[in-house]
């Protein structure tokens, strides 16, 4: 059993590497930029999520001090899809939903929506989005880093849901059901891949909100009040990690 105070691995590359720090191969581990000195969320054989400070880090190599346990995250895996906004919004839209928990983040071309090519032309900070993902998981102290996904299109956004778990469409007028009650049903049948889609601005086309029911998404409600596209996915995956992670 690990217990605080001790070393708790030397995690080496290769094939035979062990595949305990952060519950992944030492090539994720990496992926932190961890540095000498540094607190970081660890995962011990047992699953248990333990905080350890880095002791000695090389090109192939990783030494980490167990000093406290710490929570485990919640097993739900919330996937974002959302429509790409213009200015700073998916900076913010990547940050907080970092910290809430999400898992993948999938930035898409709507209807409505300003495409990468103009948001570009306007201010290059597209390279960035994996970045500011990784900043706030660390701030966070999450156990995974939240993954940014390229660019996609409509079509290829709302397949992703592909009857793996359970796609809620984000609408502001229409028949939509209120989130929590189309919570309660996943609730119940212990649904743990969820996917929230959510659209621009000016929201969706009428044949999108077709092409996302045959899909398989659910249009739901956040209330009455109608809320900015950033807004809307930060409060919508905050109440969803709440339900579901109690």
């Amino acid at each position: 059993m690990t217990r605080r105070g001790e070393i708790f691995l030397t995690a080496h590359a290769g094939p035979d590497s062990r595949h305990a720090i952060r519950g992944g191969p030492f090539e994720e581990f990496l992926k932190w930029r961890p540095r000498p000195g540094e607190a970081v969320t660890v995962l011990d054989m047992n699953g248990v999520a333990w905080r350890a400070r880095v002791l000695g880090l090389g090109k192939d190599f990783a030494e980490v001090l167990v000093f406290e346990k710490a929570p485990l995250p919640c097993v739900v895996e919330l996937t974002v899809l959302q429509a790409l906004p213009e200015k700073e919004r998916m900076e913010l839209i990547i940050q907080k939903t970092t910290e809430l928990g999400v898992l993948r983040i999938v930035p898409f071309k709507s209807e409505k929506s300003i495409s990468l090519c103009q948001r570009e032309s306007r201010q290059k900070k597209a390279h960035k989005w994996q970045d500011a993902a990784l900043r706030a998981s660390r701030q966070c102290r999450s156990s995974f880093i939240t993954e940014v996904s390229e660019y996609a299109s409509f079509s290829d956004a709302i397949g992703l849901l592909k009857n793996k778990g359970l796609g809620l469409m984000l609408l502001e007028k229409g028949d939509r059901t209120p989130v929590r009650q189309a919570l309660e049903h996943a609730i119940r049948q212990g649904v743990r891949q969820v996917y929230m889609l959510c659209g621009p601005e000016a929201g969706f086309s009428a044949h999108e909100v077709k092409d996302a029911e045959r899909a398989g998404f659910a249009p739901i409600s956040l209330g009455q009040r109608i809320l900015r596209t950033e807004t809307a996915s930060i409060v919508g995956a905050a109440i969803i990690m709440h339900e579901l992670c109690g």
